[in-house]
């Protein structure tokens, strides 16, 4: 099974598409719009904004960082 994703004014994402491929608002959007989707879903009423999912990966990346550099001291 192939998962398509098309995002407005960008390109078709497939899923075998690495995600290094991808450029950082597309990664983005992706988030943002996939936690949208799951809220509705779910009948939340307020779902993260676009500046909520920038942070939290920002904040996954520099905590993978952290390891990746405690792994080179060890």
């Amino acid at each position: 099974m192939s998962l398509r994703y098309n995002l407005p004014g960008y390109r078709k994402i497939e899923s075998g598409d690495a995600m290094s491929d991808l450029t950082e608002d597309e990664i983005i959007d992706l988030v943002h719009d996939i936690t949208k989707t799951i809220c509705e879903k779910k009948g939340y009423v307020i779902s993260p904004s676009k500046a909520d999912v920038k942070l939290v990966l920002t904040a996954m990346g520099l905590i993978k960082q952290a390891i990746t550099n405690l792994e080179k001291i060890a």
